[in-house]
């Protein structure tokens, strides 16, 4: 079956660089990869790519339809995309890479469109690829998985059990703040808008650094350095009368959370390992 891909699914406009397609999706990225830890982190799972469908054994079992993106391997430290003859998985596995190599060629973003790039230099290109995959797709889980010797195999997750719920003032909040903890956000304005547009969220810049997220419970307001950097993320729920109303505490993000040097993959937590299975399929 053909599948078919919206021309821009999560891109607040035509992208120039992976950097772009990143913010695009980091905040709607990272409040998925949230959901999905709450409820399937630490449990077994099976994949099977010909069908294709990934499941995570709980009761009853959550099917998934798994998109193939790539693979990383430990020595030398490489990414290599699905989409490459290597691995010779069915087409429908690969569509999605397929899609995705086609709008780097487009884009002019050779990230991805080539075939293998070196982790050498950047340790969480890997994630970053997943993101940008979302924008692209209009995918929002991705899992990572233990292939053995060395290997990891990044897949996109496609199914009803990951419609998100409604936001409220405490998951944006916890979001924005995970989410410039796991890899650098490039222009912070444009993923913030992003994120809100996707999530149904009202936003005003109340000036040049200020937004103001505005969801049914209250407001999140997120403050921005000279750098244009998130620098601070203040969650005011609106409180009942019988509740107090003291002053919220804001969280500080340090400037450090920020920098590509100091970046993180939280989604590593969120992986179930299941050793064995990829070292058959790619017959290591």
């Amino acid at each position: 079956m053909t599948r078919h891909f919206p021309k821009a699914a999560f891109m607040t406009n035509s992208p120039t660089s992976l950097n772009q397609l990143v913010d695009d999706a980091i905040f709607l990225s990272t409040e998925a990869q949230s959901m999905v830890h709450k409820r399937w982190g630490g449990l077994s799972w099976s994949v099977d790519m010909e069908r294709p469908s990934f499941s995570f054994r709980s009761t009853p079992p959550s099917v998934f339809r798994p998109h193939l993106l790539g693979t990383t391997a430990s020595d030398p430290r490489s990414w290599t995309w699905g989409w490459s003859e290597q691995g010779g998985f069915p087409a429908a596995t690969v569509a999605v890479a397929d899609h995705i190599r086609t709008r780097g060629v487009e884009f002019g973003i050779t990230e991805l469109s080539n075939v293998a790039l070196g982790l050498s230099g950047g340790h969480d290109l890997p994630l970053r690829l997943a993101i940008a995959s979302k924008s692209l797709t209009g995918q929002i889980a991705h899992v990572d998985v233990d292939a053995g010797n060395g290997t990891r195999v990044w897949m996109l997750l496609e199914g009803p059990e990951l419609t998100l719920p409604q936001p409220t003032v405490a998951v944006i909040a916890q979001t924005i703040i995970d989410g410039i903890g796991s890899t650098s956000v490039t222009d912070a304005r444009r993923a913030l808008s992003a994120y809100a547009a996707q999530r149904g969220i009202s936003i005003e810049w109340t000036a040049l650094n200020t937004a103001n997220l505005t969801v049914a419970d209250g407001v999140v307001q997120v403050r921005l350095d000279t750098h244009g950097r998130i620098a601070e993320v203040i969650p005011q729920a609106r409180k009942s009368r019988s509740e107090n109303t003291t002053r919220p505490q804001a969280a500080t993000a340090p400037q450090h959370l920020t920098s590509p040097e100091q970046s993180t993959e939280p989604e590593n937590v969120e992986k179930p390992v299941h050793k064995g299975f990829f070292g058959r399929l790619f017959g290591r």
